[in-house]
């Protein structure tokens, strides 16, 4: 179980509704055992996840390596430790 994506309407954004859908993905993870979340960012939600307490760590180089050019700027990848 991972979380895919998660995006907010532009108008939406800064009105809590990214943080809640983080939350309730991060719970459903934990009930069914799982640590730690994994996840792949587009650069401009950087300080969205920092903010959510992720840090940034390769945690899968192989998606960092083969991003294709066209497809813009790659992916920053996060971790976080639910247990903490």
């Amino acid at each position: 179980m991972g979380i895919t994506f998660v995006a907010v309407a532009l108008e939406e954004q800064k009105s809590g509704y990214g943080r809640s859908l983080l939350e309730a993905a991060e719970q459903r993870i934990k009930t069914a055992g799982g640590q730690k979340v994994c996840l792949n960012a587009a650069p401009i939600a950087a300080a969205f996840y920092e903010s959510c307490g992720y840090r940034r760590e390769v945690w899968d180089p192989d998606t960092l390596d083969t991003w294709p050019e066209e497809a813009g700027d790659p992916p920053i990848q996060f971790v976080r430790d639910l247990l903490e």
